[in-house]
C-alpha cells in the first residue's frame, strides 16, 4: 500500500501511527518555515488555536481541490480580468549623428 496505509476488511483505509522519525520531521518543518517566514504556519489565523494536517491534494486533473474547498465553503470562482492593454507604440527616433568635435567647440 501507499502511504503507509492498510485496508480494513470492509475496504476502508486505516492510517499506520506515525513513527517518532516523522513526528520529528514535522516539528521540524514547521519550526524551518517559522524562522524563515516568521510566521507559525501551524497557527489559526482567526483564533490563534493549533492547527493539524488533514490531509494532502497531489493533483489538479481529479477536481479533488475544488470538491474539498466547495465542501468547506472555501472555493471562489476566478473572477474574469480585463484583457492587457494594447501596447504604446514607441515613436521612431532619426537617425543619431555622431559630433566628434563637441568637446572642441564646446569646452574651451
Amino acid at each position: 500500500m501507499r502511504d503507509g496505509k492498510r485496508q480494513k476488511a470492509n475496504g476502508e483505509a486505516m492510517c499506520d501511527p506515525l513513527t517518532e522519525y516523522q513526528l520529528k520531521r514535522r516539528i521540524t518543518r514547521a519550526a524551518l518555515i517559522k524562522c524563515v517566514y516568521e510566521v507559525d504556519s501551524l497557527e489559526c489565523p482567526r483564533c490563534g488555536a493549533e492547527m493539524k494536517i488533514v490531509g494532502f491534494i497531489e493533483r489538479e486533473e481529479t477536481g479533488h481541490i475544488r470538491m474539498c474547498l466547495s465542501a468547506a465553503g472555501l472555493w471562489r470562482d476566478p473572477v474574469p480580468r480585463a484583457p492587457p492593454p494594447q501596447p504604446v507604440p514607441v515613436p521612431l527616433v532619426a537617425e543619431t549623428t555622431v559630433d566628434y568635435d563637441f568637446f572642441e567647440h564646446n569646452c574651451a
